[in-house]
């Protein structure tokens, strides 16, 4: 019972931590471009394992949009996440934005 609590507990800190990058995302991308950007048109997910980031954005859909390359876009967004201290790293890698989280995000969700 009280593992179940804790992983609940956890799960409900990442969805929010995610939820968290979403509102940074969307405030970038709407700073960035004259196009409006639903907050539900971003795609965040856990990284793939082979890369040594926490979470992806992925860019095809945003690029296409907003008439950008990905890669360029990935970088604009890339540079403007680090700017406003939302995540710790960054890199590009075709149309997807892999993200390494500041320390504090892992703290905040064991604590």
């Amino acid at each position: 019972m009280i593992k179940h609590q804790i992983r609940t507990e956890s799960m409900k800190k990442i969805h929010d931590i995610i939820e968290d990058l979403h509102r940074h995302v969307h405030v970038v991308l709407t700073r960035l471009s004259d196009q409006p950007i639903e907050i539900s048109e971003l795609v965040i997910t856990p990284c793939k394992k082979e890369f040594a980031k926490d979470f992806t954005l992925v860019l095809f859909g945003l690029a296409k949009k907003l008439r950008k390359n990905p890669e360029v876009l990935g970088d604009e967004l890339g540079i403007a996440l680090l700017e406003n201290q939302s995540i710790q790293s960054y890199e590009v890698i075709k149309g997807f934005l892999n993200i390494t989280m500041p320390d504090t995000f892992w703290l905040d969700l064991v604590l």
